[in-house]
């Protein structure tokens, strides 16, 4: 996906020019990477996004939390100095 400058860049050419195709010709004026974002559906998406929300932020993830790193580094630590046999 497109950083959150290009995002915002994005935004701003949506509401200036109104076609995804004139904002890939600006952002390849930029020599910007347009690998991830050459996509007119890419660009649709954002803007659509921001139009909702006011923001190109993407949501929070949802969804359990990850293992605390302190209480896996203990695990590792045990098993190294535990092996099974």
């Amino acid at each position: 996906m497109p950083t959150l400058q290009e995002r915002i860049q994005i935004v701003l050419f949506m509401a200036k020019f109104d076609l995804p195709k004139q904002v890939i010709r600006e952002l390849k004026k930029k020599i910007w990477r347009l690998s991830k974002i050459s996509s007119r559906t890419v660009i649709y998406t954002i803007y659509s996004k921001f139009k909702e929300t006011g923001s190109v932020l993407d949501k929070e993830k949802c969804g359990r939390n990850s293992l605390n790193t302190n209480k896996s580094q203990e695990i590792v630590t045990y098993f190294t100095e535990n092996p099974l046999r």
